[in-house]
């Protein structure tokens, strides 16, 4: 059967008898239409399929545990409502929290990841009491990290906030309080704590599990002038609990029965949607933004808890040379009870003291709350 495209225009005028066509009006029509399938065709063209947006994403993700670095600006806001048997040491009430760092991150040697970033922390309870209002600047070079407070308000000793206060990490992980528990933990993978050899590993991983749905694709577009892949995917929670898991195999943590099963509750309560935007040309994420949503059965009430993130990337590849601050104030210093000879750091070293310790980390990463309450309540007693 032979269809001209004057004879699918009146096919379609027969579908539709209201309109009516002379043949003048008709070739405009058909021209007009051959322009709407030509765009179509063209807009269909530029579009992702599923699979292919899911096997960029993976191979994106996994390039963020590779040497490399980038300028960031980051965003996040997380409300909830706190009810009352949620625990006993918590203040009731609506919480509201916002987060934002921006700043640039190096990691060409992940082992000795540097950076530096401006961060603000920002949070209140009903009836709009703030409880956290902090700014800073930071600056991480190997195992120091430099601390300038831009705002602290009433939290923080007022010598604290005149200048850059330095923090060697590496002295820090020695204290009693530290030493007895596992310095690294399952989140690593997520902050750059990992060595070169691990982050090798969770790579690899990341390229062959896809940690989301893929759950719609939009035409591509452009993002401050680049061109750019455009979808929408939904967190998988069990493809992110098997990846927790990898993680801690990686980093040879042992994890207890109670983070399974805590970790499996979390990931099937857990709903998280992004929206990616990802390069064309360099396959790399330029700006990820979403929201999400946990709830928790507390028996008598319901944790309820959402949130809303942007993140935008940018100067891939790039190298950073920091130097450190003139005259920081070493911040240990400062805070004697952090002295390894100070009375607090005696106590901490005391053998009641270290086995109340012992107890919490057995907890597991998620412990029960009123558990972990009376737990704390002996930690205190034991180590004053």
């Amino acid at each position: 059967m032979n269809w001209s495209l004057t004879s699918v225009v009146q096919a379609l005028c027969l579908c539709y008898p209201k309109i009516t066509l002379k043949k003048p009006q008709m070739k405009k029509f058909s021209s007009v239409l051959i322009i709407a399938i030509l765009l179509t065709a063209c807009s269909l063209q530029n579009m992702l399929s599923e699979a292919e947006a899911d096997e960029l994403l993976r191979n994106s993700f996994s390039r963020f545990l590779g040497p490399a670095g980038y300028d960031f600006d980051l965003s996040f806001n997380l409300q909830a409502e706190l009810p009352e048997n949620l625990n006993k040491e918590v203040q009731t009430g609506a919480l509201d929290f916002n987060l934002s760092i921006a700043g640039s991150s190096d990691l060409s040697r992940p082992e000795k990841g540097q950076g530096e970033y401006n961060l603000k922390l920002k949070g209140s309870m009903t009836p709009g009491q703030p409880v956290l209002d902090l700014e800073l600047d930071v600056i991480k070079i190997a195992e120091e990290l430099y601390l300038n407070f831009q705002k602290a308000g009433d939290y923080l000793p007022s010598k604290m906030t005149k200048g850059w206060l330095l923090l060697d990490l590496e002295r820090l992980s020695s204290l009693p309080l530290l030493s007895s528990t596992q310095s690294q933990d399952y989140y690593g993978p997520f902050v750059g704590e990992l060595d070169q050899e691990g982050r090798e590993k969770l790579a690899a991983y990341l390229r062959d599990h896809s940690l989301v749905n893929i759950s719609k694709i939009y035409p591509d577009t452009t993002l401050n002038g680049i061109p750019v892949h455009h979808f929408s995917a939904e967190l998988d929670p069990v493809s992110l609990k098997a990846y927790i898991l990898k993680a801690a195999e990686v980093q040879e943590i042992e994890l207890s029965q109670t983070d399974l099963e805590r970790f499996a509750e979390f990931s099937e309560t857990l709903y998280a949607l992004l929206e990616v935007y990802l390069g064309v040309e360099d396959q790399q994420i330029y700006k990820v933004i979403g929201n999400l949503r946990y709830e928790k059965d507390l028996g008598d009430s319901k944790l309820q808890v959402n949130g809303s993130y942007r993140v935008e990337l940018s100067n891939f590849g790039k190298k950073l040379s920091l130097q450190a601050p003139a005259g920081a104030t070493d911040l240990m210093s400062q805070l004697p009870a952090l002295d390894p000879e100070s009375e607090l750091m005696q106590k901490m070293q005391a053998p009641a003291c270290q086995r109340a310790m012992r107890e919490i980390q057995a907890l597991g990463t998620s412990p029960d709350p009123e558990i972990l309450a009376e737990k704390s309540r002996r930690l205190r007693e034991a180590c004053g």
